[in-house]
């Protein structure tokens, strides 16, 4: 059930990353030293248009493409920005 666990930021938090993307988490990591870097459904570009397929992004790795890890900057409360973070967990 590693899955459902409780880390810093609990399945099913919307977060705001570095790169100014939405993202829900998923699933916690179970290394207890990345609890921090979970892996999160993107649900937006960085100018806030939401995405037509969710991404899903291990915060624990490095993008392919870049070479750069996102981070999760805060979170935030869904209702603000109309987000349904079940829309993406069920998915």
């Amino acid at each position: 059930m590693t899955d459902l666990a409780t880390g810093v930021s609990p399945v099913g938090t919307l977060v705001i990353l570095g790169t100014r993307e939405f993202g829900v988490v998923s699933r916690v990591n179970p290394d207890p030293d990345l609890l921090h870097r979970p892996t999160v459904r993107v649900t937006s570009d960085p100018m806030g248009v939401p995405l037509a397929e969710p991404l899903s992004v291990d915060l624990a790795k490095a993008d392919p493409a870049t070479g750069v890890r996102r981070t999760i900057v805060k979170t935030t409360d869904p209702h603000k920005y109309g987000i349904r973070v079940s829309d993406y967990l069920l998915a």
